[in-house]
């Protein structure tokens, strides 16, 4: 897959949702800015400093062997200039069974690769 140039916030939310209901790593990359100032916060783990790390840890999650997805609700979002930041409910779902909820703050900027 070659990179992606995404051109809003919202594009790039909706790919990383589904490279994670696909476990699709490629697309995943595609999301994350390739610097050592990106920060990634699993629910209930520690925070995650630079692309290589938070890509090391997505192929962990990815090599899992249940199929997990999320559907988000309770959206709010803040564009200003080149940031956006997204306030969002993630339901996540194991299998058939539903896990639980968590609250999510998804922050974007407009970079010279586009949107990530």
């Amino acid at each position: 897959m070659g990179k992606i140039k995404f051109t809003d916030s919202i594009q790039v939310e909706e790919s990383f949702y589904q490279a994670f209901l696909k476990r699709d790593i490629d697309l995943m990359k595609n999301v994350w800015h390739q610097s050592d100032d990106v920060i990634c916060i699993h629910p209930g783990s520690p925070r995650i400093y630079s692309y290589e790390e938070i890509i090391s840890s997505w192929k962990q999650i990815f090599s899992g062997k249940e199929d997990a997805s999320i559907l988000i609700d309770e959206q709010i979002y803040t564009t200003v200039e080149k940031l956006s930041v997204h306030y969002i409910r993630e339901n996540l779902s194991i299998g058939e069974k539903f896990v639980g909820s968590v609250f999510a703050t998804n922050i974007f900027r407009d970079t010279d690769e586009g949107w990530k």
